[in-house]
């Protein structure tokens, strides 16, 4: 009995282990992806476009500030050279011209001849206006004479420029002279660095070029040197001001850096003021030293700062500026 279930069990075993199971088929269906490509395409081609825009207004304001800036370079580059050169231009230009408006003779034929060179120097009037002369000079009597011109101040107008001309004249009537000295304003328009007159000069008073200005000074904090060679810097100091003033740079070649003299103008006399420092360098000093000009022996005082070092058992003036 229980053989023949041991068979019925083997049996069955044997059928279950003949049973084929059928292989699971993978899925042969693919996730839409179309969404997220399309996606990513669109943000490339819009960062494209976008960085393209930007580039291209960046591009457009570089260019536009280049301009700008190459056009003020230039303007003021013209600018600059012009103001140069037409002043020393017209200036030459004007010196006649003043000259010849200042000299006024009563004779008759002379204003004639005064007037038609006068003209030469104005602007040409168009529109059929009839041409500028200057001032009258029918009822004029006596004369006037300049005795000496100098170009005093340019000042830029709208459409001119002012060039003020000091000038010292003698007005002569009869047996009376006067002497004057004004500013005579010419107005002057130029065009490819020619020149003329726009209009009839007009006088002004010489400005007061005097100013009240204060400076203020900075306070000297020397660490005054009073050791034991003050005497014998003083003594040197004596000396290289006797050859700096009236000796040759050969004498001076043993006592300075860089020989210099006042090739005998000048006769040393004293030194007024002498403050001196001691540094690593050597001795800082400061000296007021007091000369006579050679032939009037009128005084004439220099402020020094100097620069003494030892050198081989004697002084010697590294720097020497004058203050």
């Amino acid at each position: 009995m229980k053989s023949s279930i041991k068979d019925v069990f083997r049996r069955m075993k044997r059928r279950k282990s003949q049973i084929k199971r059928p292989e699971k088929q993978k899925s042969t269906i693919k996730k839409d992806t179309s969404k997220r490509t399309a996606f990513l395409v669109w943000f490339m081609i819009t960062g494209l476009v976008f960085l393209s825009f930007l580039g291209v207004m960046l591009s457009l304001y570089t260019q536009s500030s280049m301009n700008d800036w190459d056009e003020q370079f230039e303007a003021n580059a013209s600018e600059d050279e012009a103001e140069e050169m037409n002043v020393v231009r017209a200036d030459r230009y004007l010196r006649d011209f003043v000259r010849k408006y200042m000299n006024v003779d009563s004779d008759p034929e002379a204003v004639e001849q005064r007037k038609a060179a006068l003209q030469d120097y104005m602007v040409i009037r168009t529109g059929g206006n009839e041409p500028e002369f200057f001032d009258e000079t029918g009822d004029m009597q006596g004369s006037r004479e300049i005795k000496n011109q100098q170009l005093f101040h340019v000042e830029e107008k709208e459409n001119e420029v002012i060039f003020q001309y000091e000038v010292t004249y003698s007005s002569v009537t009869n047996n009376n002279s006067e002497r004057q000295t004004l500013l005579l304003n010419v107005p002057v328009v130029s065009e490819n660095d020619r020149f003329s007159v726009a209009r009839e000069p007009y006088f002004t008073q010489v400005d007061n070029l005097q100013g009240n200005i204060e400076v203020e000074e900075e306070a000297e904090s020397l660490n005054a040197y009073t050791g034991a060679e003050q005497e014998v810097i003083q003594d040197f100091l004596s000396d290289f001001f006797t050859e700096y003033a009236s000796g040759n740079t050969d004498d001076l070649a043993y006592m300075m850096e860089e020989p210099g003299t006042l090739e005998g103008a000048f006769t040393f006399e004293e030194i007024t003021d002498v403050q001196m420092e001691q540094t690593e360098e050597g001795f800082i000093v400061h000296a007021q030293v007091r000369m006579l000009d050679v032939v009037t022996q009128l005084a004439y005082e220099i402020d020094v700062e100097m620069l003494i070092t030892r050198q081989q058992n004697h002084y010697y003036v590294e720097q020497l500026d004058y203050q």
